[in-house]
């Protein structure tokens, strides 16, 4: 069923949805990590379809690539000021592609792909879908991680989520899958160079070994973490240490500094306008604050030992995102998106226990995760053509768009 479900995705997306929840359905006693690719499939041809919404950061990605065009790579290196090489080649790669959607599906499709794996295989490890009483969990569950965060601010964002998300699998597999090996290193080390604030997600990994000791002291962090950042800043711009270690440090510290105080004009009065933004922000710190309360009785009763290291990781995150609710603009709602991707971590061992009071806030968390669903599909179709964009779904063929990557990588090594 996992075969053919995948078969009609690459056909059409969009039609091969009802084929994909059957599949599920049937395959709910023993679900497989292989689901994963039919949803990053899905993802990623809704990413690619989001050619209607205006300005953001994709349209101004897109207009970049744009630029790239004719340009040898050699000289695009040379002159990135930012040293951002992996983002670099990654546009370069669509440019030669010759259509700027490729890069939406990309992002989307890598994002979901990850966030579905590491959801089916925590299913897995518990085997929450071999007990009958638990498979609305995992739908709920699933719901969830869909839901709060829509696919539209994530591709949309293009970097810095993508980046996030590459970091967290990477921990993943270094902590419970215990696969210590290259690719695993290469997930550290890749995103440093897709965007700066990265940095501050692989220090965060490093802080989780201090999290047994340390775990409330976070919480001063999280208030303090404004008055941390300027006083970073303080310290950093005056340095001059040739290190590049230290440059993407001193970048990180200078651009959270720029977004803290970013508290008037252009973006900053748009988001702080904005009606999606008087919703979401709030709903983010009820959903932040309900995990923190879970992760605390998981961590009293020690009902999440499989996951303990990557629960400590969300639990920090979450804690970062927190603090970062002062600043305007986006940086608490990417730390956030992280939270809400891999939460399943925290909320699947708290499903199997039956705690009553655990009980009480995952149909909290449930109830709130349906309102959010209605609410995210009503802003995606007011930012889209809906016409234009389910017609785009039906045709958006995985065919064609392997084969625009494939004449992609061969224009490439032509220009070389």
């Amino acid at each position: 069923m996992l075969i053919f479900t995948i078969i009609c995705m690459m056909f059409s997306p969009l039609f091969s949805v009802p084929i994909l929840c059957l599949a599920l359905y049937n395959s709910r006693h023993s679900i497989s990590t292989g689901y994963a690719v039919p949803f990053a499939m899905l993802f990623g041809a809704i990413g690619y379809n989001l050619n209607t919404i205006g300005e953001g950061d994709l349209t101004r990605y897109y207009m970049m690539i744009d630029r790239l065009q004719g340009q040898k790579l050699s000289y695009i290196f040379a002159n990135d000021t930012d040293r951002l090489y992996v983002r670099d080649v990654l546009f370069y790669f669509v440019s030669k592609t010759g259509n700027n959607r490729i890069l939406a599906y990309i992002v989307g499709f890598c994002c979901y792909l990850i966030i579905f794996y590491i959801f089916f295989d925590t299913v897995k490890r518990y085997k929450v879908s071999s007990r009958s009483n638990c498979n609305l969990h995992i739908f709920l569950i699933g719901l969830l991680i869909m839901s709060i965060i829509n696919v539209f601010s994530v591709v949309g964002n293009v970097r810095c989520v993508f980046s996030y998300i590459l970091i967290t699998y990477a921990a993943y597999r270094d902590w419970i899958q215990k696969k210590k090996n290259l690719l695993t290193i290469l997930l550290y080390v890749i995103p440093i160079g897709l965007h700066v604030s990265t940095i501050i997600i692989l220090l965060i990994r490093i802080c989780v070994i201090f999290i047994n000791k340390f775990s409330k002291l976070f919480f001063t962090v999280a208030i303090l973490l404004p008055l941390l950042i300027r006083t970073a800043y303080e310290m950093t711009i005056s340095l001059n240490i040739n290190n590049i270690i230290f440059y993407f440090i001193r970048n990180a510290i200078i651009k959270a500094n720029h977004f803290l105080n970013w508290t008037s004009g252009g973006w900053a009065d748009e988001i702080e306008n904005s009606i999606s933004d008087k919703i979401e922000r709030p709903f983010g710190v009820f959903f932040l604050l309900i995990i923190i309360i879970l992760y605390f009785i998981c961590k009293r009763e020690k009902s999440m030992r499989k996951d303990e290291v990557m629960c400590d990781y969300i639990y920090i995150v979450a804690v970062v995102s927190l603090g970062c609710l002062s600043i305007k603009t986006g940086a608490f709602w990417r730390f956030e998106s992280i939270v809400v991707f891999f939460c399943p971590s925290i909320l699947i061992p708290i499903a199997m226990r039956g705690n009553k009071l655990c009980n009480n806030l995952l149909k909290i968390l449930y109830s709130s995760a349906v309102i959010m669903f209605v609410y995210n599909v009503l802003r995606f179709v007011r930012n889209i053509v809906m016409d234009e964009f389910i017609w785009g779904l039906i045709n958006t063929s995985t065919f064609k768009v392997v084969w625009e990557m494939i004449k992609g990588i061969f224009a490439m090594l032509g220009s070389s």
